[in-house]
């Protein structure tokens, strides 16, 4: 039962490496549908009954507006992620490569419309936006090489005809907490090395780039749906001081093996689930 359960999920791995349309026929149609949240293998509104409202910096004009996610959906995506992360854990390295690496060529088929999202979402400035997007692509390709890199040990023991060994393995579901500066690149600066080490992500963006981070969540999808879930929701995490620390809990932390948080300490300080 449990070899059958093996093949099964390896399939399904399998099964979701066709070549994205954009790499296909070379002219990729622009990202839309920014409005919801993936959860569960789709795009879906969030539950929480309110809207965020993403604007141009520069402009003010409203570029979309979102509905926000609630605690329930949260759940259901690092549940979700729970779910698909052993399948992906056991694919072939030579598999995750290749999502790596396809989500790769996606960012250069797309090379245009990321830098556009970059400066009209995040106020970038266009030379910001081209470094952007090269630590991106760089990284990326960088992910792709820890998929054959991971290797375990030997190690000296004190029992005559024993061995001791260490395992590297995944740990499971990742939680990545991103900021609106640098977003994509500090956003997969986690999460690429954490897909290619078989681990699932839940990612969160900063409220001030939700559509950015989605792009690149798409893109990520157009290599494999395997393994990412993605949620947007401004008061997922409640706030504890510890010395010199401030750490964050969310719903379903008996799912989540890591936090990844980058951007101030202090930020988001006093949001908890009565703020918007």
């Amino acid at each position: 039962m449990e070899s059958s359960l093996t093949e099964k999920r390896k399939l399904d791995v399998a099964t979701q490496l066709d070549t994205p349309p954009e790499i296909a026929t070379g002219r990729p149609s622009r990202y839309s549908g920014f409005d919801g949240q993936f959860i569960g293998e789709s795009w879906r509104p969030g539950r929480r009954g309110k809207n965020l409202k993403d604007a141009d910096p520069y402009t003010g004009d409203t570029i979309a507006e979102i509905a926000l996610a609630n605690m329930s959906d949260l759940d259901e995506a690092y549940q979700a992620a729970e779910t698909a992360q052993p399948g992906w854990a056991e694919s072939l390295p030579e598999t995750r490569e290749k999502v790596m690496l396809r989500s790769a060529e996606i960012m250069q088929t797309r090379h245009d419309e990321i830098i556009d999202w970059l400066v009209r979402e995040a106020g970038s400035t266009r030379i910001k936006a081209e470094v952007e997007w090269q630590m991106l692509y760089g990284i990326t390709l960088e992910a792709a090489t820890f998929c054959r890199r991971l290797s375990g040990r030997i190690l000296p023991i004190n029992e005559p005809g024993k061995e001791s060994r260490a395992y590297r393995q995944p740990i499971g579901v990742i939680g990545v907490i991103s900021p609106w500066n640098f977003p994509i690149y500090l956003a997969h600066r986690t999460v690429g090395p954490a897909l290619a080490l078989g681990n699932a992500v839940v990612v969160k963006p900063s409220h001030d780039t939700p559509i950015t981070e989605r792009a690149f969540a798409r893109q990520n999808l157009r290599g494999s749906r395997t393994a990412s879930r993605f949620v947007e929701r401004r008061d997922w995490l409640k706030q504890r001081n510890w010395p010199g620390v401030r750490a964050a809990r969310c719903s379903r932390s008996d799912l989540v093996y890591r936090i990844n948080f980058r951007g101030a300490a202090n930020r988001g300080s006093g949001h908890d689930s009565s703020t918007d």
